[in-house]
């Protein structure tokens, strides 16, 4: 008697008609609690009493809307209007930083805080949009506000955290539940189709999340949409910047790229005192093992001797800079001496790719210290 007085028994039969295959639907478990889907005919009663009906959706796709009616995808006519690139928004995306799941570590949350912190200074009247459980007072949170939402249409810039995934297993419930497929949940994931809907349900947030900063309807503003997680972004069709997180604030980098900073910061600091570099020194003045320097070295510089030759040079060439900046011919000689020591570099490629845009992101840093001080 009690359990026909506190459990309720309205779900047994179409667990059994899903257990079955008679309907269309998925049951799973979730956090203790038995969930189970079946398509809801009412939408789609409505829709066939019409003439014709006509569905406004940015994102959706034809496939996707045929199987919430139950028809084939050939008689639904689409029109789509071609929209041009977007010159007044810049899409930014940050990467170095992974996933940054919801399920992310306190110190990837530190390195999200000090990315944060750097961007809100360099754009005062910036918005985030974040998993919402680490939404901060004005943010806006995945799903909640990164569609259909006007919040964003007057700042100038806003930047996303984290991939828009949604739970994994109710956008397997929702498939199984429309598509009415024959295979079970066992072999779900390693479907082809259910993964192409998985990368459609990501990329219809990401695209959303874009529009609302409005750009179509400022045209003449500069806007900025910071993306901030390593995911495949060529869905997006327009140019795309993208920038390691460490190259904007050292905080938001690695472990290993902070060392790696640390390291350099030590070589400029042995140059500047003029006394002999080598990895002994550094060690004694950075506190990083030499193991560790010839490791960070591997992976950063490629080789450790070509690599300080190079940045020396950078060091020499930036000084000269500073020292003679009125005299164009001197910076010229000054140029031309470091692409000398830059061109067995590059003509050996296959050799120190790796090492090249560790360079050109030393010489970047070097030349906006020395923009700073003139």
């Amino acid at each position: 008697q009690k359990i026909q007085q506190d459990i309720p028994l309205d779900w047994v039969v179409p667990f059994l008609q899903i257990w079955g295959r008679q309907i269309p639907g998925n049951f799973r478990i979730e956090q203790g609690q038995l969930l189970i889907s079946i398509r809801n005919e009412r939408h789609t009663s409505i829709a066939q009493t019409a003439t014709w009906n006509v569905y406004l959706d940015a994102t959706a796709s034809p496939e996707y809307l045929a199987w919430w009616m139950g028809i084939n995808s050939e008689e639904i006519l689409t029109i789509k209007q071609e929209v041009s690139v977007s010159k007044n928004l810049k899409i930014i995306q940050v990467t170095g930083l992974g996933q940054v799941s919801k399920n992310r570590t306190d110190y990837c949350q530190s390195r999200v805080n000090a990315l944060r912190a750097e961007l809100s200074v360099k754009h005062p009247d910036i918005k985030f949009i974040d998993f919402v459980k680490f939404c901060q007072v004005g943010d806006g949170g995945w799903f909640r506000d990164s569609r259909g939402s006007n919040d964003f249409q007057d700042v100038s810039a806003l930047a996303t955290f984290g991939i828009p995934y949604q739970n994994i297993g109710s956008l397997e419930a929702l498939y199984l539940t429309l598509h009415d497929s024959d295979f079970n949940s066992k072999t779900t994931f390693d479907n082809e189709d259910f993964n192409r809907f998985v990368d459609w349900a990501t990329e219809a947030e990401i695209r959303q999340c874009i529009g609302r900063l409005r750009p179509y309807n400022r045209t003449q503003e500069p806007l900025y949409f910071y993306f901030c997680a390593d995911y495949d972004l060529s869905l997006i069709n327009q140019e795309i910047e993208i920038i390691n997180a460490a190259a904007i604030t050292i905080e938001a980098g690695s472990k290993d790229e902070k060392s790696w900073w640390k390291i350099k910061q030590s070589v400029k600091e042995l140059w500047e005192k003029g006394e002999k570099i080598t990895q002994s020194r550094i060690e004694a003045v950075s506190g990083i093992s030499q193991g560790y320097i010839s490791k960070l070295a591997s992976e950063f510089g490629g080789c450790w001797k070509t690599w300080l030759k190079i940045f020396l040079s950078l060091l020499d060439n930036n000084n000269s800079k500073r020292n003679n900046s009125d005299d164009a011919l001197n910076t010229l000689e000054v140029d031309m001496n470091l692409l000398e020591n830059l061109t067995p570099l590059c003509i050996d490629y296959e050799l120190h790719h790796n090492l090249l845009p560790e360079i050109s992101f030393d010489y970047q840093n070097l030349e906006q210290q020395h923009d700073k001080l003139f």
